[in-house]
C-alpha cells in the first residue's frame, strides 16, 4: 500500500463548478492501491482492484434499464445523464412521499439485493483504509438512523448507479458532514475517464473493480474525458454514501400515518378553495 502525502492546494472551486475536468487538472495519477494523508492524516483512500465477482454484477448492470435525466449549470449546457439510486430515499413532502427503500428495490429487485450485498465488503475497505473516519461515520448512522434506513450494518444509507456520465466538477450534497462516499468503478473497453480531485492535486484512475473513499462534500471533484474501445463499451459508477435527511424518518408506520394525515390536510385546504 502505498501512502502519499498532500497538501491542500487552494484552488477557486466556485469558477470550477459546472465545468468538465480536464487532465491538466491534477499532475499526480493514482492508479495503485493508495492512501492519501495532509498533515498525516488519512483524507482519501484508493485500492485499484477491490476483487469480487464483477462480471455477474456487470451483467445486471447491462440489463438495467436507467432512468435517463438532465445535469447541467449556468456555465454549460445540460449533459444526458443515466442513473438509478439503490437503498433508502428520504421523506419527500411536496410529493407526499414517506421515507422508503427506493424504487430499484421493486422494478430490479436481483440488482438492487446485489448492491446492498455489496455494501458490506465496500464498509470493510473504508474501515482498514481510513478507520477513523470509517468509526466516525458509523456511530453517526448507529445513533441518528432508524435500523430500517440502513444499509445491513454499515454506515451507508443510499447509492447511486451513473451510466457512462462524465460528469462535471462539482460537490456532493445532503451527506452528513463529514462522513465519505465511496465508489467503485465498473468498466471495460473505456480509455479515460479519471476522477480529478484538484484540492489534492491527485486524478483516481477508474479502473475495473477501481475503489475510492473521500469527502465528496467537502473536495470538488470531476470526471475527465474518456473515449470508447468498442461500439458497446460501457462504464458504471456505482456510489454509496448517507444522507443526513434520513435522520428525520420515523418509523415505517408513522411515516404512513404521517402522510395520510398530510394528504388529508391537503385534501381539505383544496375543497376550501384555500
Amino acid at each position: 500500500m502505498k501512502t502519499i502525502e498532500v497538501n491542500v492546494k487552494e484552488v477557486d472551486t466556485q469558477s470550477l463548478l459546472g465545468l468538465y475536468a480536464d487532465e491538466a487538472d491534477c499532475t499526480t495519477k493514482v492508479e495503485e492501491d493508495t492512501i492519501v494523508t495532509v498533515n498525516g492524516e488519512v483524507v482519501l483512500g484508493y485500492i485499484a482492484n477491490m476483487g469480487g465477482d464483477l462480471a455477474a454484477l456487470r451483467t445486471q448492470l447491462a440489463k438495467h434499464k436507467f432512468v435517463t435525466g438532465n445535469r447541467g449549470s449556468s456555465r454549460m449546457a445540460a449533459m444526458k445523464t443515466q442513473a438509478s439510486v439503490f437503498g433508502y430515499q428520504p421523506r419527500n413532502e411536496l410529493r407526499n412521499k414517506a421515507c422508503r427503500i427506493a424504487g430499484m428495490a421493486l422494478d430490479n429487485k436481483a440488482l438492487h439485493s446485489s448492491l446492498m450485498g455489496w455494501t458490506e465488503s465496500v464498509a470493510k475497505f473504508y474501515k482498514e483504509l481510513a478507520p477513523r473516519a470509517a468509526a466516525q461515520h458509523l456511530a453517526e448512522t448507529e445513533s441518528k438512523v432508524l435500523p430500517n434506513y440502513k444499509i445491513g450494518r454499515t454506515m451507508f444509507t443510499s447509492g447511486i448507479v451513473n451510466k457512462s456520465n462524465r460528469l462535471p466538477y462539482h460537490f456532493d450534497s445532503g451527506n452528513y458532514k463529514g462522513a465519505w462516499s465511496a465508489m467503485l468503478g465498473i468498466t471495460d473497453g473505456i480509455d479515460g475517464g479519471y476522477l480529478n480531485v484538484p484540492e489534492y492535486d491527485l486524478a483516481l484512475k477508474i479502473s475495473d473493480g477501481s475503489l475510492s473513499f473521500f469527502d465528496g462534500q467537502a473536495r470538488i471533484h470531476g470526471v475527465t474525458k474518456f473515449t470508447r474501445q468498442r461500439a458497446d463499451a460501457e462504464r458504471y459508477t456505482i456510489v454509496w454514501y448517507s444522507l443526513q435527511k434520513l435522520w428525520r424518518c420515523l418509523t415505517k408506520r408513522e411515516e404512513m400515518a404521517l402522510m395520510n394525515e398530510r394528504s388529508t390536510t391537503n385534501n381539505r385546504k383544496k375543497s376550501r378553495g384555500t
